[in-house]
């Protein structure tokens, strides 16, 4: 490499990482939270009374995701120690009247707690969830996930429920005990990507790619003048990174915003993978062809040194090509290897992923912390990659 280009790929490479700290540190929010608070009045012997209405925050597409969580604020008990109970959840999902068509609603009904006619979306959703209170205000419990938003506004209904087990009629009862603890009031808080964190998202996204394929057509009209038998090692690695490198920025990363399918998500993430994949198998072959190469001046320099100064023979010559064939990268014994072995971790990543991303989109009250063994072997594959 020259010393200009150097220069060039240096400068390029810091005014890149100098933009993403400033984009960082001076850019528009990621998230925004809305706490919305409701008074509950508690009963005697269930918490099957404590119903929560509560209204989102006006929202767009461009929100994209919604979730929806809970803090619990109790009463104290006289000894004031921690709580832990299982409680049972009841939401129900309705959007306003005005709803656009194809749109994922069920049956029409009047709601007598709004004024206007409410569209009641998809079935009710039931969980169980362990609430732990160490103080008088419990720990915050994840209720819903919305992917993606279509509409302006959502109204939640949440019950809470949680029914003794046994005959007992009075709270104090189960004041020693701590079985049940009497719900103050609930603090709904709502989560959403910012507006102005999407629009910079589809802008720097557009530009990305725009300068990833104005790379890639320049290189390959460069590489074009010479043949293909001539090119370097790390030059067929550019050929393949840089197409990949286009589909990485994701060009069909708009779709999100067009349609309610969870294929273009899983589609983005496909391509993250395997641009990712397809780099670590560049890297791995160019460490072990180091690693080969220095293995094999170290039998020469050895070679050399005992047969030409101490034995006065010509016969090295021989082994230095017997170990330059050794040396000879062949598709069977060096890349096929490594490529069946980034394949199985890509497969297994990518299967996950997809997962995650289906559930995610059908089941709104899925929490994938939940689920600690495949946190654990998603940490573990990772960490193998890096």
């Amino acid at each position: 490499m020259k010393k200009r280009y150097f220069v060039v790929v240096t400068v390029t490479f810091s005014l890149i990482i100098g933009c993403s700290i400033i984009f960082g540190l001076f850019g528009p929010n990621v998230s925004n939270s809305v706490t919305v608070s409701t008074l509950i009045r508690p009963s005697i012997t269930s918490l099957e009374s404590s119903v929560c209405e509560v209204d989102s925050p006006s929202l767009s597409v461009f929100h994209r995701e919604l979730w929806l969580s809970a803090i619990i604020n109790r009463a104290p008990l006289e000894q004031n120690a921690k709580v832990s109970v299982n409680i049972n959840t009841s939401i129900q999902v309705q959007i306003p009247h005005l709803a656009t068509a194809g749109s994922r609603i069920g049956m029409f009904k009047s709601d007598p707690n709004y004024k206007n006619f409410v569209v009641q979306m998809g079935p009710i959703h039931n969980r169980t969830i362990q609430v732990n209170c160490p103080d008088i205000k419990c720990d915050e419990l994840f209720l819903f996930h919305l992917i993606p938003v279509d509409f302006t506004i959502y109204k939640f209904h949440v019950t809470f429920y949680h029914e003794l087990s046994n005959n007992h009629l009075k709270y104090e009862d189960y004041e020693g005990e701590h079985l049940l603890f009497k719900i103050i009031s609930v603090d709904f808080i709502f989560q959403y990507y910012t507006i102005e964190f999407t629009y910079m998202e589809l802008v720097v996204k557009f530009i990305l790619f725009v300068i990833s394929e104005a790379v890639t057509i320049w290189f390959y009209i460069k590489m074009k003048k010479f043949s293909l038998n001539y090119w370097t090692i790390e030059q067929c690695c550019m050929a393949i990174l840089l197409p990949l490198l286009i589909l990485y920025n994701n060009p069909l990363y708009p779709l999100q915003y067009l349609t309610t399918n969870w294929f273009p998500s899983c589609l983005g993430y496909l391509f993250q993978i395997t641009f990712v994949a397809v780099l670590l198998l560049v890297w791995l072959c160019i460490f072990h062809g180091i690693r080969i190469v220095s293995k094999n001046l170290i039998a020469v320099f050895l070679l050399t040194f005992l047969f030409e100064f101490l034995l006065s023979t010509n016969q090295h010559l021989y082994l230095l090509a017997y170990i330059c064939i050794q040396s000879k990268r062949t598709f069977q014994k060096f890349y096929l290897p490594k490529i069946c072995l980034i394949s199985i971790f890509w497969l297994i990543i990518f299967l996950l992923i997809t997962w995650k991303v289906y559930v995610e989109h059908h089941e709104p009250v899925f929490d994938i912390l939940e689920y600690t063994d495949l946190l654990i072997v998603s940490y573990f594959f990772v960490q193998i990659n890096a």
